[in-house]
């Protein structure tokens, strides 16, 4: 697993992204043809992160490209779709929240993480916002899976 992190191009820093939420990334310098979705985990930044994990020839491609190009310092050219997706459920009414991710499958959940963490003292000055407790249950093959993600 790699975690990709780029600045937010001029035309998706314009569409604030929401969690959930996913882009269609292309490497240009492993082709130039072939984008792929991925959920963003980044909550309201001007960079956005994406964690890939290598389960077929094209992810396990561009976790090498990005192992490669952390080790000489430099940043992945990265083209940039969307973002696209709607999670329309309104998580801050309720007092408590329980949520659960399988391996990679955390990674939108991050992003829901962060922005209960960003909005948690404008919406309680606001009293929009009803959550007490969170509860995350992450299920993996391998505790050390989780390391990248702290």
């Amino acid at each position: 697993t790699a975690k990709v992190r780029f600045e937010k191009p001029f035309l998706v820093a314009l569409r604030k992204h929401n969690p959930g939420q996913y882009v269609f990334v292309n490497f240009p310098e492993l082709s130039r043809t072939e984008w792929h979705p991925y959920s963003i985990a980044s909550g309201d930044e001007p960079f956005i992160d994406l964690y890939i994990r290598a389960l077929g020839d094209h992810t396990q491609k561009v976790v090498e490209h990005a192992e490669e190009c952390n080790a000489h310092g430099k940043q992945a050219l990265i083209r940039c779709d969307g973002p696209y997706g709607n999670l329309s459920f309104n998580y801050f009414r309720y007092g408590s929240l329980v949520l659960v991710g399988g391996g990679i499958g955390i990674t939108p959940i991050i992003s829901v993480l962060k922005n209960i963490y960003e909005c948690d003292k404008k919406q309680l000055a606001n009293k929009r916002m009803c959550i007490r407790n969170v509860h995350l249950i992450w299920i993996m093959p391998h505790a050390s899976e989780a390391d990248l993600f702290l």
